[in-house]
């Protein structure tokens, strides 16, 4: 499977028609990054581009990968230079919610918006009616609805591992709204892809069941009506069976708590049939290397 990301400048409305267009790093234009989908055993090669002013690598969050693939500048490979590009080959081995984002001054450069989701099928998921992707993030504007780009070299937030963003997207969008189909299964992939805050997320409107966390399935258990954590980088797949009603994501981590994004019924509905007992699908382990 090829695919092809450019890294450069890009001017995107990020923050609402009342606001100025902000200047963002994106791959391919792409707010919320370009939807990579692959199934469970796949070999992606990915031809990577760096038009930006600076050096850029790409890291395969989550993956289980070959080490010269891994994407981490200056341990497993130079930076690519501007204007320079670079292939990577990343064996799918294993089937979840992934993510890829840049790892050449990572706090900089995802805090401006090098990120994107990928998401590997395996032959034994869940059977669902609908997926839907969601990358999460909050970003550090100014009054101008630009990046505050002199928070990147602040010796506070450095301290602290990450800056706090004040404008919080779903796939780059502001409480976006998604059409579902009553009675249906949903399959939501929940991304965080924040520089620093800790999501404590729920729904609202709706039960959820958790299957899976990082990518790998778990024992199913409700998300509380409290909320599940989600810190930066972590993934979580919940399973929703759609009502008639719109229900909500929300993000509960302060007492402000915030809708996050709306998902609304269609005029079609699906005949609720009996739902058959989640069952967990086969993870394979890496064989043991005891030499």
């Amino acid at each position: 499977m090829e695919f092809e990301l450019t890294a450069k400048e890009s001017v995107q409305n990020l923050a609402g028609p009342e606001y100025p267009d902000t200047r963002l790093w994106l791959y391919n234009d792409r707010l919320g990054g370009p939807f990579i989908k692959a199934r469970q055993g796949d070999l992606l090669q990915v031809r990577f581009r760096n038009q930006l002013p600076v050096p850029s690598t790409i890291h395969w969050h989550g993956i289980r990968n070959v080490n010269a693939m891994d994407g981490v500048a200056g341990l497993t490979q130079d930076p690519v230079p501007p204007g320079g590009e670079f292939t990577y080959t990343v064996p799918l081995e294993d089937a979840g919610t992934y993510w890829y984002h840049a790892h050449t001054m990572a706090w900089e450069q995802v805090a401006r918006g090098l990120y994107g989701p990928l998401i590997v099928q395996g032959s034994d998921d869940i059977e669902v009616d609908q997926e839907l992707v969601l990358i999460l993030d909050d970003w550090r504007l100014d009054e101008k609805a630009q990046i505050d780009e002199a928070s990147f070299r602040n010796m506070h937030d450095w301290s602290h591992n990450g800056r706090l963003g004040s404008w919080f997207t779903v796939n780059g969008r502001l409480q976006p709204q998604f059409p579902v189909s009553g009675g249906s299964r949903l399959r939501l992939r929940l991304i965080n892809a924040a520089n620093a805050r800790v999501l404590r997320l729920k729904l609202e409107g709706a039960q959820g069941t958790v299957i899976a966390l990082d990518g790998y399935p778990c024992e199913p258990f409700p998300l509380e009506e409290h909320g599940l954590e989600l810190a930066t980088a972590q993934r979580m797949d919940v399973l929703v069976d759609a009502g008639p009603d719109t229900f909500k994501l929300q993000e509960v981590s302060t007492n402000q708590t915030l809708t996050a994004a709306f998902f609304v019924p269609d005029a079609t509905t699906r005949f609720s049939f009996p739902r058959p007992a989640l069952r967990l699908p086969k993870v394979s382990l890496p064989s043991l290397d005891l030499q």
